[in-house]
């Protein structure tokens, strides 16, 4: 990969200043409906995860406290850096 197109994309990734989460449930297609009823996050499914981008700051307990209220036990979820393809997205709801 050229150097500037990496370090362009490093700088992106950095840049995207906003609450991310990778997810994950048995029953993948009910998780997804029910996340998509909820107004404060917009969500991208990408493979076997889906990519939760919350509009406000969040308790990953207390979001998980509450995932499992609504009938959700077997979640998993990693806090991580997200990927170009997830900024892109984000960048193309915007437009």
């Amino acid at each position: 990969m050229d150097i500037y197109f990496q370090l362009k994309t490093e700088n992106i990734i950095r840049s995207f200043n906003k609450n991310y989460l990778r997810l994950n449930h048995p029953i993948f297609y009910k998780f997804l409906k029910h996340l998509k009823s909820q107004e404060n996050r917009s969500r991208l499914s990408f493979g076997e995860y889906l990519h939760a981008i919350f509009k406000e700051e969040i308790i990953k307990e207390e979001f998980v406290k509450q995932l499992i209220s609504e009938g959700f036990n077997d979640i998993e979820i990693y806090e991580e850096a997200p990927t170009i393809e997830d900024c892109f997205m984000d960048l193309m709801r915007k437009k």
